[in-house]
């Protein structure tokens, strides 16, 4: 992790406890058509997080605008790729990543109690990147139970939705700022895990800072954002 600027580290000595960051409302949300929202994916758009007890979902996206963080964002793009990863509860799993700018640290931590909520784990294991490279490029699903992606920018994970045929065409993007829950292997018995894949960085020349949260005893370092 880079080390924040004066200005972020003396806002971050000051903040004081974080705070959560407010959500759109679920029921305002609909599947924007300029978005070239597949049926199969916009099934998934604006499901509560207690939707993946649905069995015909692999995925639950939550949409929402990450434009009161673009000061953050743009700060932390501009750095040298990195990758910082804190495990325990929540506020120790972010206070592990370093200081970060006040406004993402809250957004991270908000993120990161609501999975902790859902998994019942006792602790979470947070990995920020600013990835330049290729990831994997192999359509695959995660050996682990869920998995929380949210790409704060440049392109977002690939994602094949459920039912469709394993073809690079067939995948459809996740927008910047939004949430996915992914489903893993292991999430539970006659659930269906999202197949999904990292798109190539260093091939489309941007630079892509993502956000992973793990349950820590199914986290794997090679899985592809």
């Amino acid at each position: 992790m880079p080390s924040a600027s004066p200005d972020f580290a003396k806002a971050a000595l000051a903040s004081g406890p974080f705070r959560s960051v407010s959500r759109l409302s679920f029921d305002s949300l609909a599947p924007s058509s300029s978005l070239n929202v597949t049926p199969l994916v916009a099934d998934a758009v604006g499901a509560q997080w207690r939707d993946l007890e649905d069995f015909e979902r692999s995925l639950v996206l939550e949409a929402r605008d990450v434009a009161h963080l673009s000061s953050a964002i743009d700060w932390l793009v501009n750095q040298d790729p990195f990758e910082s990863i804190g495990t325990g509860i929540p506020e120790e799993a972010v206070s592990a990543l370093g200081v970060l700018p006040p406004p993402l640290a809250a957004d991270i931590l908000d993120l990161a109690t609501r999975f902790d909520a859902i998994m019942h784990a006792g602790a979470v294991r947070i990995r920020l990147e600013l990835v330049v490279t290729n990831s994997c490029r192999k359509i695959h699903s995660d050996y682990t139970d869920l998995r929380l992606i949210t790409t704060y920018a440049g392109p977002g994970t690939q994602v094949l939705p459920m039912g469709a045929e394993k073809l690079e065409s067939n995948l459809w993007s996740v927008p910047a700022g939004w949430v996915g829950l992914f489903k893993g292997r292991l999430f539970g018995e006659g659930h269906s895990a999202c197949l999904h894949r990292s798109p190539p960085a260093a091939d489309l020349r941007v630079r892509r800072l993502v956000l992973v949260i793990d349950t820590p005893s199914l986290a794997n370092e090679n899985s592809s954002v």
